[in-house]
């Protein structure tokens, strides 16, 4: 019975666990968006419950807060991709290995330390090079939650570049798209020369 229960708990926990993280990647970005706007509006679910509460409400959207309600909007629509991934990686490792392992040392901390992640961190290299260049597509999510010009919290080169492509003002917005990719190929050339520093310092 006991492990009849645990079984049906791991499922439940699982199922709840898809839902939460990975249901997000197959919904339309605008309904994910609109959710937010929804919980975080001026009249919004968590204003509501602050004003029932005797707190005083805050706008989310148009303040300082906004930074923090795009991070979290962000990170819960794309963090299921990562998991995927790593979940992927994870998989990919030859259960042999731990086998073997398990005849030396049965700590769970040095398993995880000398065979998953030295194992693991060719993938963990990949999927990090991946996040930070999706980190410069959060201008849709951004675009969305408030328009063309949003708080000065969340207002991106994208904006700036979008806005000149209205107002046809090609040189500023030739300028943000070379600002743009000298960052994104900087970022990459430094993950690669501290990865091969770490390789180095491993043998």
């Amino acid at each position: 019975m006991d492990s009849e229960s645990s079984r049906h708990f791991r499922v439940g926990s699982n199922a709840i666990f898809t839902s939460v993280f990975v249901f997000p990647l197959i919904l339309p970005i605008a309904s994910v968006v609109l959710f937010f706007q929804i919980i975080f509006a001026g009249d919004g679910v968590v204003n509501q419950i602050l004003a029932a509460m005797g707190f005083s409400v805050t706008n989310w959207l148009y303040s300082d807060s906004a930074f923090t309600v795009l991070v979290i909007l962000y990170i819960w629509k794309n963090c299921g991709y990562n998991i995927i991934l790593f979940l992927a990686a994870l998989n990919s490792i030859p259960r042999e290995y731990y086998e073997v392992f398990s005849l030396e040392s049965k700590s769970v901390f040095k398993r995880l330390r000398y065979v998953t992640i030295p194992l693991m961190s060719q993938y963990v290299f990949f999927i990090l090079c991946i996040s930070v260049i999706n980190t410069f597509k959060s201008f849709r999510e951004a675009f969305i939650l408030c328009g063309d010009y949003p708080h000065t919290s969340i207002y991106m080169i994208q904006h700036f570049m979008s806005n000149n492509i209205r107002n046809l003002n090609y040189p500023r917005l030739s300028v943000a798209a070379v600002i743009v990719f000298l960052v994104i190929i900087m970022l990459i050339v430094l993950f690669f020369r501290f990865r091969t520093h770490a390789g180095e310092r491993n043998d």
